[in-house]
């Protein structure tokens, strides 16, 4: 049942993103084209400078519709009038919960893969006009032997695929604070919006009173890779206890304490 409410998410959202999305990339292209065609970044005419802001309005834009649909669709759909419907379905309230943030983190990851490929096409125009794109490609091989002789290539690969694994548990920790400080909010018979910010703020000063107490913890680690790499890992953890912690308590809210209105 799982994967058929993450097929109605999907469903029910791509239809606002994909035009986004395609959107963002046309203004791309678009950028890049003009910077291209131009002798200089010094010689930018006022259509391109109005194309670069337009452009800019747009990766804000992508950007907050990522965070601000994933508020509006979990707020209408389960703790609106929408609510009395999703929550007479044969499903459990964990089952809503995951449907929602596992398609709320591929958005989110998407939005900023395509708001990183948009830049890249834009810096590539610029660097076209500027005569320096072949200069780059020559300089990313050197980048990389050198880093890879200096910290090693195994540690660059291990740390990238780190990096990518905690920026996915933070999205998915992140969804889940969200949905408690909502669930917490829905308690509340008036003001509901209003005291949801406000649980999303108490719920992120006791993680960080948590979280610094327990960074009193010292180790000793003589290898700075080996700190990174081990530094990064127990972001992992902890944002996965997080995220299981406001899972724990959206779970027990929305299946004991739902107050539809």
């Amino acid at each position: 049942m799982l994967s058929k409410l993450i097929g109605y998410e999907f469903r029910a959202t791509r239809r606002i993103f994909f035009p986004a999305y395609l959107a963002l990339l046309a203004l791309s292209v678009l950028n890049a084209v003009s910077f291209a065609l131009t002798s200089s970044l010094d010689d930018l005419s006022l259509p391109s400078g109005l194309l670069m802001m337009v452009y800019v309005v747009a990766i804000m834009a992508v950007a907050f519709l990522s965070l601000a649909y994933m508020i509006v669709r979990f707020y209408q759909n389960l703790l609106g009038d929408e609510g009395y419907l999703m929550f007479t379905l044969p499903v459990r309230p964990w089952q809503l919960l995951w449907s929602k943030a596992i398609v709320s983190t591929v958005w989110m990851a998407a939005s900023v893969v395509l708001c990183g490929i948009s830049i890249l096409i834009v810096t590539f125009g610029g660097l076209i006009a500027d005569g320096e794109f072949g200069n780059l490609l020559q300089e990313l091989p050197i980048l990389w032997n050198g880093l890879a002789s200096e910290f090693g290539g195994g540690f660059l690969v291990g740390v990238s695929l780190e990096a990518i694994v905690c920026g996915l548990v933070g999205v998915i920790a992140f969804c889940m604070h969200i949905y408690a400080a909502l669930s917490l909010g829905q308690l509340f018979h008036r003001f509901r919006l209003g005291m949801s910010f406000v649980m999303y703020v108490v719920c992120s000063i006791v993680e960080q009173i948590v979280f610094v107490l327990l960074g009193n913890i010292h180790v000793e680690i003589n290898v700075v890779q080996t700190g990174i790499m081990i530094a990064v890992a127990v972001m992992i953890v902890w944002k996965m206890v997080t995220a299981a912690v406001y899972f724990v308590l959206s779970n027990y809210l929305l299946s004991r304490k739902l107050n539809l209105q």
